[in-house]
């Protein structure tokens, strides 16, 4: 006696390793479902509504096997904001293919009437085109910016000449750096952030050079 095993879809003996049995004699298998690939788009198909997704759409069964998607935009002419309202669970609905999936092994269905479906498709491509204008427009806007001249650019006026840190100069041979009372003595309240960091490097320095030479004399 052939010892029998439990699936999902029912009891069924368990299968000789040695013997292969024929698909079609195969019960395990769905047998007289259509695969994703039958489908393609502009079909007109047909069948019974399986699962309803209130606020997502519904499904149906097409004898796919993947029940067919209708999206809440795609069941009925006139605006929806439940599905529930306009199809339930059992109700028998025809449709054309819109998008065949197959890597996710989807079809999807639109119940709209043929004028409406070309309206969709065409605000569609209208939408399509308007993003890739706007795409189009940044990269330009980005391109353009790039070449922008220096010379076009509105410049900030200088700060007055109280403010600015007098840079290092050469005297004859060597170096004349500002000292301690000469960066003491210069107003740092119109400075920007970047002229108060360099003034106060300098600061440092001529503090730090004046306490050397300070202690070198002692």
């Amino acid at each position: 006696e052939e010892e029998e095993f439990v699936s999902k879809k029912g009891i069924f003996p368990t299968p000789d390793p040695a013997k292969k049995t024929p698909r079609s004699e195969d019960k395990r298998r769905c047998i007289g479902r259509k695969a994703v690939t039958d489908f393609e788009v502009g079909q007109a198909v047909s069948g019974t509504v399986v699962y309803v997704k209130e606020k997502l759409g519904c499904f149906v069964d097409i004898g796919c096997h993947s029940d067919g998607f209708v999206h809440i935009s795609q069941v009925q002419d006139e605006f929806v904001k439940d599905v529930g309202e306009a199809i339930k669970k059992g109700d028998e609905v025809k449709g054309v293919v819109i998008k065949v999936e197959r890597k996710k092994k989807r079809v999807t269905i639109s119940c709209l009437s043929e004028g409406k479906i070309e309206e969709k498709k065409a605000e569609g491509i209208k939408r399509k085109e308007e993003k890739e204008r706007k795409r189009e427009e940044r990269k330009k806007a980005k391109k353009a910016g790039k070449k922008l001249l220096v010379s076009q650019v509105p410049l900030s006026p200088p700060p007055p000449a109280a403010t600015m840190v007098a840079p290092p100069v050469r005297d004859g041979g060597e170096f004349k750096v500002p000292t301690v009372l000469e960066l003491k003595a210069i107003d740092t309240t119109a400075m920007e952030k970047d002229e108060l960091k360099r003034h106060a490097k300098l600061l440092r320095r001529a503090e730090k050079r004046e306490a050397e030479e300070a202690g070198k004399g002692e």
